[in-house]
């Protein structure tokens, strides 16, 4: 099962229930979420291993 959140609903504790019970998630992460965003920020978007594109009327990264 996959489930899909926007960023209203990136929160650990549904994370967490999602995992514990055999699912998997895709979350929008903001800004707010300052340590999750740095730590993603961080990651080598270019290696080929993760896929996204910048929306410029927004600045939002979405999987392209």
């Amino acid at each position: 099962m996959l489930i899909t959140a926007d960023a209203l609903h990136a929160h650990d504790e549904n994370a967490q229930h999602i995992v514990e019970r055999g699912g998997h998630y895709l979350s929008r992460i903001k800004g707010n979420r300052k340590k999750l965003f740095a730590l993603l920020n961080g990651l080598n978007w270019e290696d080929g291993k993760h896929r996204s594109r910048i929306l410029p009327r927004c600045g939002r990264a979405d999987a392209g």
